[in-house]
């Protein structure tokens, strides 16, 4: 393997670890989301809010933690489609990488490489 793609393959799989990275933040913050739609706000327990401000405070709190939950699998998919199209990239490098080797002499050990990605 030239040194070039050493580098590009390193590269690549920095990128597939921030995507990973990218995904748990997403499910946290998910989660996050969640929980708050689903806890009522103790401080609408105060005697100074009516049953009338209570209720829209809950409705609007549940209606923008649906839009986020929206946005969040919106993000997602995007993600998904990003990794799909990594995958697609290092599967041409490695056949690249496994064409090259070819031409250049066949290695057993650049052959491992590849199959590792």
């Amino acid at each position: 393997m030239v040194t070039t793609d050493i580098k590009l393959t390193h590269e690549l799989h920095v990128i597939r670890a921030h995507q990973l990275h990218y995904t748990s933040l997403l499910d946290d913050f998910a989660q996050h989301i969640n929980f708050i739609m689903e806890s009522s706000n103790p401080m609408l327990n105060n005697s100074r809010f009516t049953d009338e401000n209570r209720t829209y405070s809950r409705d609007t709190m549940r209606s923008e933690c649906r839009n986020l939950l929206i946005e969040v699998e919106r993000l997602k998919r995007g993600l998904r489609m990003q990794q799909k199209r990594l995958t697609n990239v290092m599967g041409l490098v490695c056949s690249f990488s496994l064409l090259q080797s070819k031409f250049d002499g066949f290695n057993e050990f650049d052959n491992f490489r590849c199959l590792a990605v």
